[in-house]
């Protein structure tokens, strides 16, 4: 059986971010091309979708979020009215309420 601490460095350099890719002798630099905005997300939402690689239920609720996200809240907020009884209200108020 060999000492756990025998593998610790190689555990270490393969768990660290790109570890395996470094060892390969691949550098991964990251830059803003490596993210995209709103309007490259939804394309490349609906071209899966379209494509056959995104299901249609998955591909509709991202294309929802992307719609939410715009959203103010006042623009999902719904009027709502409601009535208030004391504390310890009796049959009669309640009666006059509904």
């Amino acid at each position: 059986m060999c000492d756990a601490g025998v593998w610790y460095p190689l555990v270490v350099a393969l768990t660290r971010r790109n570890g395996v890719l470094a060892l390969m002798g691949i550098r991964r630099e990251l830059g803003t091309s490596q993210y995209h905005t709103a309007e490259e997300l939804e394309y490349i939402v609906r071209e899966s979708q379209e494509g056959g690689l995104l299901r249609a239920e998955a591909g509709r609720v991202l294309q929802e979020l992307f719609v939410f996200a715009e959203l103010q809240a006042s623009d999902a907020m719904v009027p709502a009215s409601l009535d208030g009884l004391p504390l310890g209200a009796g049959p009669d108020e309640l009666r006059a309420v509904s």
